[in-house]
């Protein structure tokens, strides 16, 4: 029997094609588990730079744009005084059909 697909399962499959994305551009990559973290995935370039990825994942494209804004409101919120030299990305997944 199969188990059947959570909005937690997708949004994990989704952050493991951001992850697989990431790697193939010669990026490390560690993704943090259970929504513990404020980012989904961290991601080390071989040029030394880091980039911080928000993912979200959905399955009508006005859900995931209203998903996709909230997020980047938030970050854009709380990362205001925030210049690390690191990029802050947000990356939609739309069901099906894929990056967008």
């Amino acid at each position: 029997m199969k188990t059947p697909m959570t909005n937690y399962r997708r949004g994990v499959r989704a952050e493991l094609r951001a992850i697989s994305e990431l790697e193939a551009a010669g990026c490390l990559c560690t993704r943090s588990a259970g929504s513990l973290g404020f980012f989904d995935v961290v991601a080390l370039a071989k040029d030394g730079s880091v980039v911080f990825v928000q993912v979200k994942s959905g399955r009508t494209l006005s859900a995931l744009f209203a998903s996709a804004l909230k997020a980047q409101t938030e970050i854009d919120t709380r990362l205001t005084e925030f210049d690390g030299g690191v990029k802050i990305e947000v990356w939609a997944w739309y069901h099906r059909w894929g990056w967008y």
